[in-house]
């Protein structure tokens, strides 16, 4: 049995990231997201450095060059599916969009 959502995300074959600063309410809204769907999904962590850290994500001119100490690497492949939470996920998900 293949399950589809109406957006045509098939659960196990989508590549899908988890975006999210590391404040673990953060994080756990997104694992339940994926969860739902059903969707095996990586976690990366988005730390950004100034002045990034003081501006809306929507603002933020490079976000994919946001990410400070402590980030994931956010390199291609890039996933067909990206969750993300808080303001820090939020900019890095438009930068991969």
């Amino acid at each position: 049995m293949t399950i589809t959502t109406s957006h045509g995300v098939s659960p196990g074959t989508t590549s899908c990231w988890l975006i999210s600063e590391s404040k673990p309410g953060m994080v756990v809204q997104c694992h339940a997201l994926a969860s739902a769907m059903g969707l095996q999904a990586a976690l990366k962590i988005v730390l950004p450095r100034i002045p990034w850290r003081w501006l809306p994500g929507h603002w933020w001119f490079a976000p994919l060059h946001a990410a400070g100490h402590g980030s994931d690497t956010l390199v291609p492949p890039w996933p067909e599916l990206v969750i993300s939470s808080g303001r820090y996920g939020g900019g890095v998900a438009l930068g991969i969009k």
